[in-house]
């Protein structure tokens, strides 16, 4: 899937979920203007709903009347007797019922006969601002067509609470998933980005690896093809110039398919390490001469200094020298031209130091942490035959950190670099 397409699903799901958040704001803006809009009818219903239920308690739960045939003038008047025992009970009711609809607003209310109030639960309030302004409706008790009357009224006014806490639960629990949505998302597409940009890096790596076997693979057939000339068989020092060239070319083939196995065995964690006891000074000298037996061109810019008194090491052999191959190569691959690599050794009081400087064209700051990760590379604008893979670094200080050394760096722009190994004199 290429980034255009990944980048276009992104744009319509962001544009999706906007899309539902929209939809959910005025959906909700309706529902409140609805809810305004109708106040006065959802009042009305919640008091009609409490006469209902308050009727269902008189007929059921006090069992007061069974069939309306009963109906006596004694019954009558055993109810208007007990009114003041009933007010109680119809304004649990109608509390109940007004903070359903999130109606919280004061109110009083009254129960009238015939015109003659029974009850008021405020007696300051006038009978006419009853009658006026209250809502009225009908409270059956089983012995009229019309009973007794329920007025309630509001003195302050009523407003129906639009914010009710359903809608605050269904906004909580949309924007939990919101946020869900978003945090997935992100992290899929930031997945989806890190591996198109490794792909991308793995392709890169794939073709300049390609180049890096060509060179030596051609120098190889060069040099074969030499050694099979009439005319070069004659000539010893021709003959041993061409062999130490097939010599060094599958060298390089070998520490490069070596590098790029050790690292696969690295990440997967099976790499198999081969400890000894070994003198870093004695190694580092053999690994220098025959690197310039081949290099005979590189002789007065590869030197070494190996100070270090107590040098020995406890390190897989054939690792140890891939390192210090790694850093030498890379010194003269990215050092620029006619670039001077030293490799010394030293003591400290904590450990053995060992390290690669030259005063090639340096590493900025911003670089000098990154050049350790893997496929990690420098684009250096004004050479384009530099190959790479970016593993090398990283397969250095992955290494090193199995065999309980670690590397530094110190460099600036046009002052060089230091490549520095310690090994401390616990761990040896």
């Amino acid at each position: 899937m290429s980034t255009k397409v990944i980048r276009v699903l992104a744009y319509v799901s962001v544009a999706a979920i906007f899309a539902v958040i929209v939809g959910q704001v005025l959906w909700t803006t309706h529902t409140q203007k609805l809810i305004k809009r109708n106040e006065r009818s959802i009042v009305e219903l919640a008091i009609v709903k409490s006469s209902n239920d308050f009727n269902q308690y008189f007929h059921f739960i006090k069992n007061t009347i069974t069939d309306t045939c009963s109906q006596t003038e004694q019954h009558k008047m055993d109810v208007l007797a007990n009114i003041q025992e009933m007010a109680p009970a119809i304004d649990s009711i109608m509390r109940i019922e007004f903070h359903d609809i999130s109606l919280e607003s004061n109110y009083q209310f009254a129960l009238i006969y015939e015109e003659s109030f029974l009850y008021k639960s405020d007696q300051n309030i006038s009978d006419t601002a009853y009658l006026k302004d209250s809502f009225i409706n009908s409270l059956y008790c089983g012995f009229s067509d019309h009973g007794i009357r329920l007025l309630v009224l509001f003195p302050a006014g009523f407003e129906v609470n639009t914010y009710s806490t359903h809608l605050e639960i269904w906004w909580l629990v949309s924007l939990i998933g919101f946020i869900v949505i978003v945090f997935s998302g992100t992290l899929l597409f930031r997945s989806i980005n890190r591996l198109q940009t490794e792909s991308g890096r793995r392709i890169i790596i794939i073709n300049n690896l390609a180049h890096e076997f060509k060179t030596p693979l051609a120098s190889i057939k060069l040099a074969s093809e030499m050694l099979m000339n009439e005319q070069i068989i004659v000539q010893p020092n021709r003959v041993h110039r061409y062999g130490e060239l097939l010599q060094f070319e599958v060298r390089r083939l070998q520490f490069q398919g070596e590098q790029i196995l050790s690292m696969a065995l690295l990440e997967e964690g099976q790499i198999m390490l081969k400890f000894e006891y070994v003198s870093a000074n004695e190694v580092i000298k053999k690994l220098v001469e025959n690197y310039l037996v081949v290099r005979s061109d590189l002789v007065h810019q590869l030197i070494t200094n190996l100070h270090s008194d107590n040098d020995i090491i406890y390190v897989d052999l054939g690792h140890f020298q891939n390192v210090i191959s790694n850093l030498i190569e890379n010194a003269f691959k990215y050092g620029g031209d006619g670039v001077i690599v030293e490799v010394n050794t030293g003591n400290n009081s904590s450990g053995i130091i060992i390290g690669v400087v030259d005063n090639g064209i340096g590493i900025a700051r911003k670089y000098q942490k990154a050049v350790f990760e893997r496929f990690f590379r420098i684009s250096i604008s004004n050479r384009h035959d530099i190959k790479g893979h970016g593993i090398g670094l990283y397969y250095v200080k992955n290494i090193l950190s199995k065999m309980g050394g670690r590397i530094s760096l110190t460099s600036s722009p046009n002052k060089g670099a230091r490549f520095e190994i310690f090994f401390p004199f616990e761990h040896i």
